[in-house]
């Protein structure tokens, strides 16, 4: 009678296989677990990137809100909480775009206003226009003719009014017969503000006394394409022109910052077309 001995080797085949399928298995269950993990954690970072940002916005508009309704706005330099999500603001205000010689930003385009604050200033203002390193706003025909009207208010009831218009030297053969005055500019070009302008008014002495509020604003006309301004006070200097409110949201470990700039509060483009009579008589036309 024979004994057959039990397949040894068959057993140690399905001990390899039990061992290679846990190996496996292990494996495929750790990177689940870690592919899991890192999606929860990028979507968290991703949650407080985004209360971050809201908290951000939020610290821009109650800048804005606060220069709109006040004319003016004031710094927030402690941490302020929203009302919910755990996030925090906080801003700065800076003051730029003074001096004797401002570039105003964006470009002036056609049928647009700008205005300028002027106040407290005295004596003579020069006004430039057209870009010469802007191919598209040097051609001839896609350089503006301005409108400038400069208002100083004396007293609640006492305006001042200066006006003037202007044509480019160089309109691409373009009659405009408007009876406006010349550009003084046409030569080489004058650097203003760190910007060479080809066109430029006379020296334009602003209304009023030195110590009244004073707005001077631009109108662009004709031109296709906008045109970069400049202006120098050449026995003055420019009070500041815009502010740039930076606002920080932080929410947990993620902070985010948010930058606008926005000029001081301005007039409609139709105050230009108004006349008023504020002596007590009502209003007139």
């Amino acid at each position: 009678m024979r004994l057959h001995r039990p397949p040894v080797a068959k057993k140690g085949q399905v001990a390899v296989w039990i061992v290679l399928i846990s190996v496996v298995g292990l494996t495929l269950g750790l990177s689940i677990a870690a592919r899991s993990l890192s999606n929860l954690r990028q979507s968290s970072e991703l949650e407080e990137t985004n209360r971050a940002f809201s908290a951000a916005e939020a610290g821009v508009e109650k800048a804005l809100y606060q220069l709109e309704s006040s004319g003016g706005v004031t710094p927030v330099l402690t941490p302020q909480p929203l009302s919910a999500g755990g996030a925090e603001y906080e801003y700065t205000v800076d003051q730029i775009g003074s001096g004797s010689e401002i570039v105003l930003s964006p470009d002036l385009e056609k049928d647009k206003v700008v205005q300028v604050d002027a106040s407290g200033m005295n004596g003579d203002v020069v006004i430039y226009w057209v870009n010469a390193d802007d191919t598209d706003q040097s051609s001839g025909t896609n350089r503006a003719s301005l409108l400038i009207t400069m208002v100083s208010k004396e007293a609640e009831d006492n305006y001042q009014v200066a006006r003037f218009a202007y044509n480019p030297s160089d309109t691409g053969g373009v009659v405009r017969d408007n009876n406006f005055s010349l550009s003084s500019g046409g030569g080489g070009g004058e650097l203003v503000g760190g910007v060479t302008f080809l066109e430029k008014t006379a020296a334009l002495t602003l209304p009023g006394s030195a110590t009244s509020e004073k707005i001077i604003r631009i109108r662009a006309l004709y031109n296709n394409e906008a045109n970069t301004i400049g202006l120098r006070a050449l026995s003055d200097t420019f009070p500041f022109q815009y502010y740039v409110i930076t606002s920080t949201g932080k929410a947990g470990e993620s902070q985010r910052v948010v930058q606008v700039t926005r000029s001081k509060p301005a007039l409609p483009a139709i105050f230009d077309f108004a006349l008023l009579n504020l002596s007590g008589s009502g209003l007139t036309k």
